[in-house]
């Protein structure tokens, strides 16, 4: 099954506060996010973030995305689920594990390296003579 992505709207989308958790949720229904979540967010040394979920502790980084990419929230839409529209957009989320640092062994942080890889691979480069 194809999924089509509509991106009418997506410059009007509006900016949103993303987490990536290692957790999965049973529920597709909204949640009060900032109240029961962003709300003991704590930072240590100014860097490292610290919360908990359901007992667990985590420990989090934000994670700011190149000048050159912008992050998309899409949703099902409820008449096509062939069809994503925009609902939000970021430039930025935080990326939490459970009770250890993020580095840069992580699969996330080592998939968003290939950003950097791929501009150098495929990007414009100008001439330096």
């Amino acid at each position: 099954m194809t999924t089509k992505i509509a991106t009418e709207g997506c410059s009007s989308a509006p900016s949103v506060t993303m987490h990536f958790i290692p957790a999965e949720t049973n529920t597709s229904g909204a949640t009060k996010v900032e109240k029961y979540f962003e709300n003991f967010i704590k930072k240590q040394n100014g860097v490292v973030l610290t919360n908990s979920l359901r007992g667990y502790p985590l420990v989090g980084n934000e994670f700011a995305l190149p000048d050159t990419h912008r992050g998309l929230v899409l949703t099902s839409s409820k008449s096509d689920s062939s069809t994503m529209k925009v609902s939000g957009q970021f430039e930025a989320f935080t990326y939490w594990n459970y009770d250890m640092n993020p580095s840069k062994n992580d699969a996330l942080t080592q998939a968003m390296d290939w950003l950097d890889i791929s501009e150098a691979l495929h990007g414009e480069q100008e001439d330096t003579e």
